[in-house]
């Protein structure tokens, strides 16, 4: 025996959820048919993999040590060093230019000891620029010391194609650069001869 019928707006949400039951169950059924159609697809896939995959692997005889000796390694010799010693010329020589004026600067400005720090680590003439970082590299065209060391590897050893010419040009380049920006920035001053006197009035 019904003692009260639902209210309407209790019958409206039944209806609702009626309706979105039938369309998560749809969603169901459709989804329910892709999981069979991938299984399908899987399936056949993995008949094709094995019907693809050889029946039989031939090894590789040998051993790796035999694979590893049978390798035979060229060795190109760009430029002939005679002695060990004339090696290190290109390299010395820079070092003691760089003394001679790293003294000279200090004793006369200090404050640029540093700019000439930078010449001696990315002029390649200690360490290959290969093996120097980004920043040595990008700045070691622009080092006077570079070229000197290149043109002294080019004249001594035949190195860079024997290509003695262009590090010189390039040295007296920048010297004249370098020198044109010393005179206008630092200003020649002159000094009367009256004015010239003993550091230290005895």
């Amino acid at each position: 025996m019904i003692v009260k019928l639902p209210e309407n707006a209790q019958l409206a949400q039944l209806g609702q959820s009626a309706t979105d039951l039938a369309s998560a169950q749809s969603e169901l059924e459709h989804g329910l048919m892709r999981i069979s159609d991938g299984g399908v697809f899987l399936q056949s896939s993995t008949q094709l993999l094995l019907n693809r995959m050889p029946t039989q692997v031939n090894l590789i005889e040998g051993s790796p040590e035999g694979l590893a000796h049978s390798v035979v390694s060229e060795l190109k010799v760009v430029s002939q060093v005679n002695h060990p010693g004339a090696a290190m010329v290109p390299n010395v020589i820079p070092v003691a230019i760089w003394l001679g004026a790293g003294i000279a600067v200090f004793l006369i400005r200090g404050r640029y000891i540093a700019l000439l720090a930078l010449q001696i680590s990315a002029s390649a003439g200690v360490v290959p620029i290969e093996l120097s970082s980004e920043f040595f590299s990008t700045l070691s065209p622009w080092l006077p010391m570079t070229w000197v060391v290149q043109g002294l590897k080019a004249a001594m050893f035949s190195a860079y194609a024997g290509d003695w010419l262009r590090p010189l040009i390039q040295t007296l380049a920048l010297t004249v650069i370098c020198a044109l920006i010393t005179m206008t920035v630092g200003r020649w001053q002159y000094c009367r001869v009256s004015r010239l006197r003993p550091m230290l009035d005895l």
